[in-house]
C-alpha cells in the first residue's frame, strides 16, 4: 500500500526532470518555478508583481511543500516557496539546498482541531489519544511545540503521520481523536461547524515561509532568484494590504468558499532580513523533530547563507 501511494508523485517528479531536460532553461532567459494551490501565484499575478519580466516563467503544480522541496533538490525546477518544515529537514539532513528568501507571518490558521463533540478541551487531555498530522509539517511542528508548552511527553500521544487527505478523512470518520493541520483544510473543518480549535495560542504561532533552491541553482541563477524574490515581496506586500482581494484570489484558484479562504488568509507574510535571522526559530524547530542541535544549527546556518555565497 505505501508504495503505491508514493508511485504517482515519484512518477510525476520523472515527467518533470524529463521535460525540464527538453526545456530552454540553460539559456539564462527561464526561471522554473513550482507552485502549490495557495494563491502564490495568482498574488504575484493580481498584484503587478510580474510585469515586465525580463525572462520567461515556468510554472510547475505541486501538491506539497515536501514534493517541492523534493524537485528543487532533483533540479527539476528552480525554486519555489516551502514551508520551514520540510527547509528544516532537508538541510538538517544534509540537502545543499539554500533559503533565497524567508518570510515570517502570524501562523494563525495552524491549529489542533478536535471534533466540536469531544470531551477533549485542553492539550493536556491528549494523552493517549491519536492525533493526525502530516509528517515534518507546520502542523507536525504545531503539535510538538503544543505538547512542550504544556510539557506533555511526545511519547503520551499517539502521533499518526499521514497524508492530508486521508489525516481529513481519519478526522471524519473518527478514525482519529484530532488533528493537527493548516490552513484552508483547518478552516473548513471549523467553519463548516464540526470541529474546534484546541488551545489556540493568543496570537497565532510565528510561522516561517522559505523560497528554496539550490546551491548549484544559486550560482546558475542568482540574478533570477533575486529579481524574482523581489517580486514576491511587492506581492506579498500587497496581499498584506489587500487582505479581502487575496482571499478572493484563493477562493477563485482552489474553488473554496470565501470564508474559508478569508480564515487561511490571516497572516501576513514579512520578509525576515538579513535571512540569517531565522537561525534561532529554525533550530529550535529542529530540536523539536529530534535532529542534534549542534550539527542542526551548523547546517542551517549554511543553508541561510545569501544564495551565490560559499
Amino acid at each position: 500500500m505505501r508504495s503505491s501511494r508514493l508511485a504517482p508523485r515519484s512518477i510525476a517528479l520523472a515527467l518533470l526532470l524529463l521535460l525540464s531536460a527538453c526545456s530552454d532553461a540553460d539559456d539564462g532567459k527561464v526561471l522554473r518555478v513550482a507552485a502549490m494551490k495557495d494563491g502564490v501565484r495568482a498574488l504575484l499575478e493580481q498584484s503587478g508583481a510580474l510585469h515586465g519580466l525580463p525572462y520567461r516563467i515556468e510554472w510547475s503544480e505541486f501538491p506539497s511543500s515536501a514534493a517541492i522541496m523534493e524537485a528543487v533538490s532533483a533540479d527539476a525546477v528552480d525554486t519555489g516557496m516551502v514551508g520551514a518544515e520540510p527547509f528544516v529537514f532537508a538541510v538538517s539532513g544534509g540537502q545543499p539546498v539554500r533559503a533565497v528568501r524567508v518570510y515570517r507571518s502570524q501562523g494563525l490558521s495552524t491549529v489542533i482541531l478536535v471534533p466540536s463533540t469531544s470531551s477533549v478541551q485542553h492539550t493536556r487531555d491528549l494523552v493517549g489519544k491519536r492525533v493526525a498530522t502530516v509528517r515534518g509539517s507546520s502542523g507536525h511542528q504545531y503539535l510538538l511545540s503544543s505538547l512542550e508548552r504544556d510539557k506533555i511527553p511526545v511519547q503520551a500521544v499517539q502521533i499518526l503521520f499521514l497524508t492530508q487527505a486521508d489525516a481529513a478523512a481519519a478526522f471524519a470518520s473518527g478514525d482519529v481523536d484530532a488533528w493537527s493541520t493548516w490552513g484552508l483544510s483547518a478552516g473548513r473543518a471549523m467553519i463548516d461547524g464540526h470541529a474546534r480549535a484546541l488551545d489556540p495560542i493568543p496570537g497565532g504561532r510565528a510561522s516561517l515561509s522559505i523560497e528554496v533552491a539550490t546551491e548549484e541553482g544559486c550560482a546558475r541563477r542568482g540574478a533570477l532568484l533575486a529579481d524574482f524574490s523581489r517580486r514576491l515581496d511587492r506581492a506579498f506586500s500587497y496581499g498584506g494590504s489587500h487582505p479581502g482581494a487575496h482571499a478572493a484570489t484563493l477562493a477563485r484558484e482552489t474553488g473554496t468558499p470565501l470564508p474559508i479562504a478569508q480564515f487561511a488568509t490571516r497572516s501576513t507574510l514579512k520578509p525576515v532580513e538579513p535571512p540569517i535571522g531565522a537561525l534561532a526559530d529554525l533550530a529550535a524547530m529542529a530540536r523539536l523533530f529530534g535532529y542534534p542541535r549542534a550539527a542542526a544549527q551548523a547546517r542551517l546556518s549554511g543553508g541561510l547563507k545569501a544564495c551565490g555565497t560559499v
